[in-house]
């Protein structure tokens, strides 16, 4: 069986944090038998065609030059097509997209699309080449899709074009069927973990250490994060907290954490390879996850493989993954205070802190692994070609 890819990021290189949910699962979709390539856009250092641990990658140019390209990676394409760059340039990533689809999509059996961008193109693609369509909706795309208009009519035809939709969360299930999506063809299959490479650790004995990462954007929620450390410092002044991740509100981050005074109890590392993060994970004790919005976050799923107690956001996808109280604790978005007290109560209880820590290891090895997620998947697959 022949699979598509199709997804606006991609590692692009061994280690790269951009796509790599995409990435996983293509490895362990060909462990399975299966002949997976990928075709992803241009970065500015990036290969034409590479195999990328097994993976044979091919990615589109979109501008005259390789240093050019700037609506793919870095910060996100929803964030770069918001700059004078990203919208000059988005006509053409759009065509070379939907030309190098349809030569590449060729000799394939599927075609899986990764975000709606990516699926509107394969709908495409699949009028021509008669390729069943899978899309898999990560979060952002359908949960800033309007009810009414334009892009709602857009978005409508294509995920009714789709012959699967996969949502990485139960709620966005919710969504679709508001949307009037076919029940039967929408699968809930979220993302998963390597478990060998974010394997258990236990806990060190050391200070207070408090780890969060992702792209340093608002919907990330850092502020809050960064708020609530000001009122932990009042109980535990030799709290850390690590920032792992970059983007355009470091340099604001980073004054608001001045301004707090908790400018000495904060370290910002900036993007770090995958590779990683499970050794900066085990150096801490509790992760947090302050978004206000979220599909099935990796980075949350990592850290609990881990071992690490957690304090996440009650958004979308989280509360698929967090039990409050057994093997995690959720607190409402943008409320810093919920969120000191719950870090507070954490802090203070090395019971309550072991025994989270424990569950979550459990919670993600019973089924948020890539063995389980692309065992799904490929029965997705499989009812298209009986």
């Amino acid at each position: 069986m022949k699979v598509l890819m199709l997804s606006t990021s991609y590692p692009r290189e061994v280690g790269d944090y951009a796509g790599n949910f995409v990435h996983s699962l293509s490895k362990k979709l060909n462990m399975r038998g299966l002949d997976v390539s990928v075709l992803a856009p241009h970065g500015r250092d990036t290969r034409t065609v590479e195999d990328l641990e097994g993976v044979l990658v091919r990615r589109f140019q979109y501008m005259p030059l390789k240093s050019w390209h700037s609506v793919a990676y870095d910060r996100g394409l929803q964030y770069n097509v918001k700059t004078l760059s990203g919208m000059l340039q988005m006509p053409f990533f759009l065509l070379s997209y939907l030309i190098s689809a349809f030569k590449h999509s060729r000799k394939c059996d599927i075609l899986h699309a990764h975000w709606l961008l990516s699926g509107f193109l394969a709908v495409l693609v699949k009028k021509a080449r008669r390729r069943p369509v899978v899309l898999t909706l990560q979060g952002f795309d359908i949960n800033t899709l309007p009810e009414s208009g334009f892009m709602a009519s857009i978005g409508s035809w294509v995920l009714n074009g789709c012959d699967a939709v996969i949502a990485v969360n139960t709620r966005m299930m919710d969504r679709l069927e508001k949307l009037g999506v076919d029940g039967s063809k929408v699968h809930f299959i979220p993302n998963g973990v390597d478990p060998e490479l974010f394997c258990h650790a236990g806990r060190e004995a050391h200070g207070r250490r408090i780890i969060t990462a992702g792209v340093l954007v608002d919907k990330k929620g850092h502020k809050y994060l960064i708020e609530a450390l000001k009122k932990v410092k009042e109980s535990y002044p030799d709290v850390e907290l690590t920032v792992v991740g970059d983007g355009p509100l470091r340099g604001e981050l980073e004054g608001q954490a001045l301004r707090a005074g908790v400018a000495d109890n904060v370290r910002f590392l900036g993007f770090r390879d995958v590779r990683e993060l499970p050794s900066l994970f085990a150096s801490s004790d509790v992760f947090v996850l302050p978004s206000l919005s979220e599909g099935m976050p990796l980075v949350l799923l990592e850290a609990m493989s881990v071992g690490r107690a957690v304090v996440a956001s009650n958004v979308d996808g989280v509360p698929d993954v967090i039990e409050d109280g057994v093997n995690g604790l959720l607190v409402e978005p943008a409320r810093p205070d919920l969120l000191a007290d719950a870090l507070n109560r954490l802090l203070g209880d090395d019971a309550l802190l072991a025994r989270l820590s424990e569950n979550a290891r459990q919670r993600v090895l019973s089924g948020f692994t890539w063995d389980v997620i692309s065992s799904e998947t490929h029965k997705v697959y499989g009812a298209f070609l009986v």
